[in-house]
């Protein structure tokens, strides 16, 4: 099967006949939907099209331009004059990967809906769900922060998680990336998790909300620290790890597509794995602690009438009364605790 990227490449050879125009190849010839991957002449840029019936797009709201992309709504050369087309364009050559990703799972999803009338609205959605992503991570990969946030999410769910519960529940105790307070939940039990670089020295570790070590809700909760050391050589990056978990997963397909879901909630993308395979990451320490009474935190119980929204830090040195082995925090996952 032909790949998207190329279709473009195969459309960028054919000769600019000196009209600007649009070349185009329908994609999913099977399907009712009439899907092209096209490139404009002589601009050379690429596009995604779905052309439909004009009563089904002229009342669509037009999306916002972002992240090198631009969606346009028009009446394209030869098209009938009772249609219209949706065209999703990539005007920033630079981000022709993430492009690429956004466009093949577009496509993707279309394949999966059995009837053109349904077509536009399913086209629609997934391109607000692709903008609101590239909006919140833009088309750039995560920052060096929240890679190695990601890594030690992932370093917890490999080592905790799911050598304990069935990779299903594994992956969907890895609420985090889906907005939870904490990183993980699974019934009652929550784990936060903070990932410092060693060679900073960090001893205190940032708190985002009152809500983060909240414990209200749950029968136990705990915050896993994690000291890692970043560098350019030895260590694991950032696609190995993922690339471990994903093979653990691999005969469990409702595990798999949840852990996917959620890898793309936290801002990860393939189309970035060369950026990410630069950074390699060695685990130097760990530390876990059980919160409760007395620990150093803001809950929304303690905030004074007038205040939310607060963010703050725990100097690590004051938490050494609450450290317990990590196991603590595994046997509760598998409920022995």
């Amino acid at each position: 099967m032909t790949s998207l990227s190329e279709t473009w490449g195969s459309l960028e050879k054919e000769p600019f006949k000196g009209t600007p125009g649009l070349i185009r190849r329908r994609l999913l010839p099977l399907s009712p939907h009439d899907l092209f991957a096209g490139i404009e002449k002589p601009s050379g840029l690429r596009l995604l099209v779905l052309r439909a019936p004009r009563e089904d797009v002229e009342h669509v709201s037009l999306l916002p331009s972002t992240a090198g992309l631009e969606v346009r709504r028009s009446l394209l050369p030869e098209d009938p004059p009772n249609t219209l087309s949706v065209s999703v364009v990539l005007i920033e050559p630079r981000f022709a990967d993430v492009f690429g990703t956004l466009a093949q799972d577009m496509v993707d999803h279309l394949s999966t809906v059995p009837t053109w009338r349904s077509g536009v609205e399913a086209f629609i959605l997934r391109l607000q769900q692709w903008l609101a992503f590239l909006k919140k991570h833009g088309p750039s990969g995560l920052s060096p922060k929240n890679e190695l946030g990601l890594f030690g999410e992932l370093w917890v769910l490999r080592k905790v998680f799911l050598p304990t519960v069935t990779p299903t529940r594994a992956v969907a105790g890895w609420t985090g990336p889906l907005g939870t307070a904490q990183d993980f939940q699974l019934s009652v039990v929550g784990i936060e998790v903070k990932s410092t670089p060693i060679r900073q020295g960090e001893r205190a570790l940032h708190i985002a909300s009152e809500h983060q070590l909240d414990d209200s809700d749950l029968r136990l909760l705990f915050l896993v620290h994690l000291f890692l050391e970043m560098s350019l050589g030895a260590g694991e990056t950032l696609p190995d790890i993922i690339s471990d978990i994903r093979s653990q997963l691999g005969p469990f397909s409702e595990a798999k597509a949840a852990f996917e879901i959620r890898l793309r909630h936290a801002g990860y993308l393939d189309a970035h794995e060369n950026i990410y395979a630069a950074h390699a990451f060695t685990l130097r320490e760990t530390a876990s602690y059980r919160i409760s009474t007395g620990f150093p935190r803001i809950v929304p119980a303690t905030l004074m009438k007038g205040l939310q929204d607060v963010s703050y830090c725990i100097l690590v040195d004051e938490c050494r009364a609450y450290r317990v082995e990590i196991e603590e925090a595994t046997n509760a996952i598998a409920g022995r605790a």
